[in-house]
């Protein structure tokens, strides 16, 4: 589940068009919200006017999830990652002296092994094509 949720993070950050606020330096963040394509396979820079508001959070069930606002609706779930049984943490962080448009993102998660309960985490960086983050 964490691989997907990392898989689709770097592909819908790709089409990122703004970012909701800059992150200052040293600064982690336990969502992440952006401006970005609907559809990923056809970025459109010029119609950012138009693109939905993402958010990557933990919900109220304590799910690692992807929210969409489209036309200044709501947030709505757009697509669930990581299950709240699982106990995810997500962080995301600007690391001083990276270019200004790669964010480190971290997903922590419990699971069982062989009867036994054990902490997973896992980290990658995303790059941010027409968008600074910092």
């Amino acid at each position: 589940q964490i691989n997907h949720a990392f898989e689709v993070m770097k592909l819908r950050c790709i089409s990122a068009s703004r970012v909701a606020s800059l992150f200052a330096e040293d600064e982690v963040r336990d969502n992440f919200e952006f401006t970005g394509e609907e559809n990923i396979f056809q970025v459109t820079p010029s119609s950012a006017d138009t693109d939905p508001l993402y958010r990557y959070e933990i919900d109220e069930e304590k799910n690692l999830v992807l929210l969409q606002s489209l036309a200044g609706n709501p947030f709505e779930r757009f697509e669930s990652f990581v299950d709240g049984r699982y106990n995810p943490e997500l962080r995301f962080e600007w690391i001083g002296g990276s270019p200004p448009n790669v964010l480190r993102v971290t997903i922590t998660a419990t699971g069982m092994r062989s009867g036994m309960t054990q902490r997973v985490s896992r980290e990658t960086t995303i790059r941010f094509w027409f968008v600074d983050v910092h």
